[in-house]
C-alpha cells in the first residue's frame, strides 16, 4: 500500500505535516524539528522508505521505516545513520525520538486523538504487509 506524508510547517516545537493513505485517509502528523538528520533529535530526511514490522518494547507491534541506501535501518548496523524510526502513538515532539506520531487533528503544536488514530492507522495498514512511505515538503 502506497503512503505519503506531506510535510507543511517545521519550528522550533516541531514539524507537522498530513500523512496519506491511498487517496482515501488523512492523518495529522507531528515529528521532531529538522536538525540536519541527527539522530533521535531530527525528523527523518525526506524520501522513500519501505514499511518494516518492528516489535517495539514500549509501543507494540508497529511499522519501522528503512531507506534504500541502508543509512535509515531497522537495527542499529554499521552503515546506519538511523534506525527505529517508527511510526507510534504521539501528540507533542517532545514524545518522538526521530520517529512520527499520528493524530487525527493539528491543535497549536501537537495532534489530537493519537491512541484512536494509531489504532485506525494499524487497523487499516497492516504490520504483516508489504508498504511504502514517501515523504517530502509540499510547495
Amino acid at each position: 500500500m502506497k503512503l505519503t506524508l506531506h510535510r507543511h510547517e517545521s519550528t522550533d516545537q516541531g514539524t507537522f505535516g498530513s500523512l496519506y493513505i491511498g487517496d482515501e485517509k488523512k492523518f495529522a502528523t507531528v515529528e521532531k524539528p529538522w536538525l540536519r538528520n541527527m539522530p533521535f533529535k531530527s525528523c527523518v530526511p525526506d524520501g522513500h522508505y519501505k514499511l518494516v514490522p518492528f516489535s517495539s518494547p514500549k509501543y507494540g507491534n508497529v511499522l519501522c521505516m528503512v531507506d534504500m541506501d541502508g543509512e535509515v535501518t531497522k537495527y542499529k548496523e554499521v552503515k546506519s545513520k538511523r534506525y527505529a524510526c517508527l511510526i507510534h502513538v504521539a501528540n507533542y515532539a517532545k514524545e518522538v525520538q526521530g520517529c512520527i506520531g499520528l493524530g487525527k487533528d493539528h491543535v497549536g503544536q501537537m495532534v489530537t486523538s493519537s491512541r484512536a488514530s494509531i489504532k485506525e492507522f494499524y487497523d487499516l495498514v497492516s504490520p504483516h504487509e508489504k508498504h511504502h512511505l514517501h515523504i517530502r515538503w509540499l510547495e
